[in-house]
């Protein structure tokens, strides 16, 4: 969201519905794609990218890979990030990118801040 205007401008779709920020602020512009300044880091075309291979839907897990579980977690893998235990979406949704990065830092023996 882009506050700095005369009018509020929604940059991206997020976890918050549209509906409700409207309800809270009033009426507000959608941003036009393309529209030459990236105004939010989440425009990009790689917005974040992990640094190694990421398997979706994984049944196995290797000793050398690292786990980012939703749910159940598989055994084996050398470091895990629990998305949501209880299988909530809304919870993984939240955690997704703090996920992607710890496992990076993990992985590569980098020392994990998390900023709040």
């Amino acid at each position: 969201m882009d506050l700095s205007g005369p009018a509020p401008v929604l940059l991206r779709p997020g976890g918050v519905a549209v509906e409700d920020l409207e309800a809270c602020i009033g009426p507000i512009q959608r941003a036009a794609a393309h529209e030459g300044v990236l105004r939010s880091p989440g425009l990009m075309l790689s917005h974040y990218a992990p640094s190694l291979p990421v398997r979706l839907n994984a049944e196995t897990v290797a000793e050398d890979e690292a786990l980012l579980a939703f749910g159940d977690p598989l055994q084996g893998a050398r470091c895990q990030f629990q998305l949501s235990s209880l299988g909530d979406t809304t919870e993984a949704a939240a955690r997704l990118f703090e996920g992607l990065r710890q496992l990076d830092a993990t992985v590569f023996g980098l020392e994990f801040v998390e900023l709040r």
